[in-house]
């Protein structure tokens, strides 16, 4: 199966007070962090980690485990850039960083975006991509993970390919999974929100670039 759904008890928490009308902003942006990093433990525990031998400080032999230290590239929208992306990156050696831009457009507008800046991360030369995690904290529809994820295959040409969410839609999962049927595995959190038809999530966050930046 392509999607996992993060069972953990703690971001039903951090999910709570995002959804919450009365949190500040400051706690929003935290938040998310928090959500991210949640997010990438569990990546890091189910597909990028290894086995490890180390000599502990009384000399004894013990096996355990690390990341490896390969290459991986995060890539979010501007948005989710500096919290949830950032947070994902918490438990990730060797990771670069990068966005997208869409300048406020969603759905099918942000396919076909004249977008305001793409900040891609310039690899070593030489250097080999192993991973490309696609940051959005909101997947309501699969029109902005596409265009992020096919923009970042395309540059980079990776082994694996993660998406990385939180509240999301079955439609944008069914979108996103139509359109690169090839993603190795999308994590989510919780139950599936509705779709309104102003593209809003219901029960929702309202417009949460908006509540951040209050």
């Amino acid at each position: 199966m392509n999607v996992n759904i993060i069972e953990n008890p703690y971001a039903q928490i951090l999910i709570t007070d995002v959804r919450d009308n009365e949190t500040t902003s400051e706690l929003l942006r935290k938040r998310l962090f928090d959500l991210g990093r949640i997010t990438s433990e569990t990546i890091v525990g189910e597909g990028l980690m290894s086995p490890k031998k180390v000599i502990t400080p009384m000399g004894q032999s013990f096996q355990g485990y690390s990341v490896p230290k390969t290459t991986t590239v995060i890539i979010s929208t501007r948005d989710d850039y500096e919290f949830f992306a950032e947070g994902i990156r918490y438990a990730l050696p060797s990771t670069y960083k990068g966005y997208m831009d869409f300048g406020g457009d969603r759905g099918l507008e942000a396919l076909r975006s004249k977008r305001r800046a793409i900040e891609f991360p310039t690899i070593t030369a030489g250097e080999r991509v192993d991973t490309v995690i696609i940051a959005k904290s909101v997947l309501a529809t699969g029109c902005t993970a596409v265009s992020l994820t096919q923009s970042a295959i395309a540059k980079y040409h990776p082994k694996t390919v993660f998406v990385a969410a939180v509240f999301y839609t079955q439609k944008g999962i069914d979108e996103l999974l139509h359109d690169i049927p090839n993603i190795d595995k999308i994590y989510v959190h919780g139950e599936p929100d509705l779709l309104n038809d102003d593209g809003m999530l219901i029960p929702g966050l309202g417009n949460l670039d908006a509540r951040m930046a209050d």
